[in-house]
């Protein structure tokens, strides 16, 4: 591999590193604002005294502050988790025996598939918990 390519695929490297980091960053403002958004609305909306209609909308939106919640700790694990796969794919590149290079790329690559499923999850757990208010409201 010539040293062009090598810059490049190590300019690659850093910006698809910089652009999972932002991601994590706005699944982390995304469900902790929905969360900080919800519970001021929760103050507000229901300091006064519940009426049936009034009783559901508040059961919707403490279960959809549960799915925001978890969205949110769920980015900071996918942080951890991708830290991890980072590490652990430098960790391969520093082998010099194939063998153990291949067994550490793949503990590697699995920590990157964990990384995405729990991006995912946060995501979907956002569009739950959307949903749970949305679908509460009548």
């Amino acid at each position: 591999m010539d040293d062009h390519t090598k810059e490049r695929l190590s300019r690659l490297e850093n910006a698809s590193i910089d652009a999972s980091t932002q991601g994590i960053k706005a699944l982390l403002l995304l469900n902790g604002g929905a969360s900080v958004a919800l519970l001021g609305f929760i103050a507000s909306v229901f300091s006064i005294d519940m009426d049936a209609e009034r009783s559901k909308l508040f059961d919707g939106a403490v279960s959809s502050l549960v799915f925001f919640a978890v969205g949110a700790g769920l980015s900071v694990i996918t942080s951890l988790i991708s830290y991890l796969s980072n590490q652990t794919y430098v960790s391969a590149l520093l082998q010099v025996d194939r063998i153990k290079h291949d067994q550490i790329w793949s503990k590697a690559v699995w920590w990157n598939h964990a990384a995405v499923f729990t991006t995912l999850l946060s995501i979907g757990l956002f569009g739950a918990g959307v949903y749970k208010i949305w679908s509460s409201t009548g």
